[in-house]
């Protein structure tokens, strides 16, 4: 008991110092925290990518501007190779958009549900269309609700699923460098409201973006003929090359985090290495007598590594206390990485004052001070 309160005594003592380490602390935690959230989101769409089954298609997606692929190429693949050609279109009907999936592409597109069925085990309802909304809808809907996407026409959808997360599948066939981001939309970063149904439920006259063509195939050996074949007309490219580009895209803005970390994390150790040391050399002639009435050498170092802990306890206070109350974020895995990764470097940080006491006897410093 008294070992901490001579702690307490020396962060009193020191403390403007002790306000400067904990405004670093909490800085550094902070930044280290919110740069390892970043680089986990760049990730998102490949995970949600890969466990919504679109990986694992063995087909190619054809850029051709929106018009069907023509007969006389797709004859040119083996006979009975071809699983199917379309994956589905969208339509937009005032707030909201209504993304068909083709009976085929939703057995092979299978996102993740928190609750509810997905359109491949949906029954025929002769009154609403079934609908699966993002997890981010999921406060303003729930599973059975009614939702009136038409009222003049008397176009209404029933709500059968709610998503995991909420990324859905947007057609997005073009460009070069197509990836996961592109692929799968966010329902929270536009102002549309996604719905998620069966093509064959969209009324003709509604649909804006018809249906989006690729070349799903049964056997996989068929793969690399289709993809010679159509890259000598259109730019294609395979499922699985789109998780690629996703990774290859994800890492390269991960690299770019790189010197920020190394920047944060110079600054942040020799801004604690320099105010530790100062605190430790100032408290020495306190050492030095606590030293003269009895206390080994051992026992200051646990009161400047009980002094630590304060710092701990207190960074972590406030931590909590921005990022909760003020940030109002709320915590996760990364979060807690964040915080153990600060504790053990300013655990670590703790020898320097054992350093500096092996090697400033207690009677020295004594008799200079005198």
């Amino acid at each position: 008991m008294k070992l901490i309160k001579f702690s307490y005594h020396l962060f009193c003592k020191n403390i403007l110092m002790s306000i400067i380490i904990i405004i670093q602390l909490v800085a550094s935690t902070l930044l280290l925290s919110d740069i390892l959230v970043t680089a986990n989101s760049y990730f998102v769409t490949v995970d949600e990518y890969i466990s919504s089954g679109l990986s694992n298609i063995n087909g190619i997606i054809v850029d051709n501007g929106g018009n069907p692929v023509p007969d006389r190429l797709l004859n040119k693949l083996p006979e009975n190779s071809i699983d199917y050609c379309e994956l589905g279109g969208v339509a937009y009907l005032g707030e909201y958009s209504l993304y068909g999936y083709s009976d085929e592409f939703v057995n092979d597109y299978t996102p993740e549900l928190l609750e509810g069925t997905w359109l491949n085990e949906c029954t025929d309802d002769l009154k609403n269309i079934p609908v699966v909304i993002p997890y981010s809808l999921n406060k303003h809907f729930n599973i059975g609700d009614i939702i009136d996407i038409d009222s003049e026409n008397g176009f209404t959808g029933k709500i059968v699923g709610i998503l995991k997360t909420s990324y859905y599948c947007t057609f997005n066939n073009g460009g070069t460098e197509l990836n996961t981001k592109d692929m799968l939309g966010k329902a929270d970063e536009s102002f549309e409201i996604p719905l998620l149904t069966l093509y064959n439920y969209l009324p003709k006259e509604i649909i804006s973006t018809g249906m989006t063509e690729a070349i799903v195939l049964k056997n996989s050996n068929d793969l690399n003929e289709a993809y010679k074949l159509f890259s000598n007309y259109y730019y294609v490219r395979t499922f699985f090359d789109v998780l690629e580009n996703g990774k290859e895209d994800a890492y390269a803005r991960v690299r770019a985090l790189g010197p920020i970390l190394l920047t944060l994390s110079l600054v942040s150790l020799f801004g604690m290495i320099g105010c530790i040391a100062i605190s430790t050399y100032k408290n020495l002639y306190f050492y030095s007598i606590l030293y003269l009435c009895g206390a080994s050498t051992k026992k200051c170092f646990l009161i400047s590594l009980l002094y630590t802990v304060i710092y701990i306890v207190l960074t972590l206070v406030v931590f909590f206390v921005i990022f909760i109350f003020v940030m109002q974020k709320s915590m996760c895995w990364l979060n807690y990485i964040a915080i153990i990764a600060i504790i053990m470097i300013l655990l670590s940080l703790s020898l320097i004052p054992y350093r500096i006491l092996k090697k400033n006897p207690p009677i020295e410093v004594f008799k200079y001070k005198r």
